[in-house]
């Protein structure tokens, strides 16, 4: 039912300007603190598609897999605050199934939290390489593969089935299985010169893509990964201590969710007034103009 009701809102959203579903979101979905988290998780950083402007900075980040063991301690810590109040996690790159070890971080997140929704959102591209073992320990932990469909030379249909057959759940993600995948553009603001509340307000990342990394909590995904984007192309974007929340310095669940639905000193950096989406999927030139606005 809800994949349903997130398919019309998306065919419905290609005919309403962004400007517009911008200010619908304000009134209609008000930022405010969630009663259950829903958290995202890098086990990777980089990918293999390099996607024009991706909003990971997957396309310009070093290959780098997140430390298993970091990744339970922080795991057991959520288990710790939240006890019973994690409803989602999600393993997220770059492209997760890079990560050979990929069956053993879903394992760890079910065994620790047994009814969370525990999912992989992925290009699929590599799912016609995995083995047997892959496949069983995905149905045994009961993990959903939330598939993004790419305008490529890829059998996803074959992938699918491939899935339905190891009985293991496959979903596409954000769109239906018939639409490709678009890309949108939030621009970077170098200078750090918007009004963070406002673009807080703007964004539809924000208490929505919540992030954990090292040991922190992020209301988006953007925050925690800047440093990619720094290093890259030798930028200056700032993220300070509270760009993010300690999970084990706050044992409050209840601070930590109205600090994730509130504007952080980072959001700044994020243009929300000239977000678009709709643009065409492409490979990227790995030029800072695909994230900038340039003056025409």
């Amino acid at each position: 039912m809800r994949n349903k009701a997130e398919q019309i809102k998306n065919k419905i959203k290609c005919y309403i300007p962004d400007r517009i579903w911008q200010i619908m979101r304000i009134v209609f979905n008000p930022k405010k603190p969630k009663t259950k988290l829903r958290v995202e998780i890098h086990v990777v950083d980089h990918c293999n598609l390099n996607c024009r402007g991706c909003d990971n900075f997957s396309c310009i980040a070093k290959p780098s897999f997140l430390d298993i063991d970091e990744y339970k301690r922080d795991l057991v810590r959520l288990r710790e605050v939240f006890n019973n109040d994690v409803e989602w996690i999600t393993l997220i790159g770059g492209e997760p199934l890079l990560n050979k070890k990929i069956t053993s971080y879903c394992h760890i997140a079910r065994e620790l939290f047994p009814d969370a929704l525990i999912r992989i959102i992925t290009n699929g591209t590599l799912l016609l390489d995995k083995n047997d073992s892959f496949w069983k320990s995905l149905k045994t932990d009961d993990v959903l593969l939330y598939v993004t469909k790419y305008p490529i030379d890829f059998d996803y249909d074959k992938a699918k089935a491939l899935a339905e057959k190891n009985e293991v759940k496959f979903r596409y993600a954000f769109e239906s299985g018939d639409v490709l995948k678009t890309m949108y553009m939030t621009p970077i603001d170098l200078k750090g010169s918007q009004n963070p509340k406002i673009s807080y307000k703007l964004c539809g990342k924000g208490n929505k893509c919540i992030t954990l990394k090292d040991g922190k909590l992020y209301t988006c995904e953007a925050i925690p990964n800047f440093f990619t984007f720094n290093n890259y192309f030798g930028t200056d974007i700032k993220v300070c201590d509270e760009d993010g929340i300690d999970i084990y310095a706050c044992d409050d669940s209840k601070a930590i969710m109205k600090h994730l639905a509130s504007a952080v000193p980072a959001c700044r950096y994020c243009d929300n007034k000239h977000y678009r989406s709709g643009i065409d999927w492409g490979v990227t030139e790995r030029k800072i103009t695909e994230w900038i606005l340039t003056q025409e």
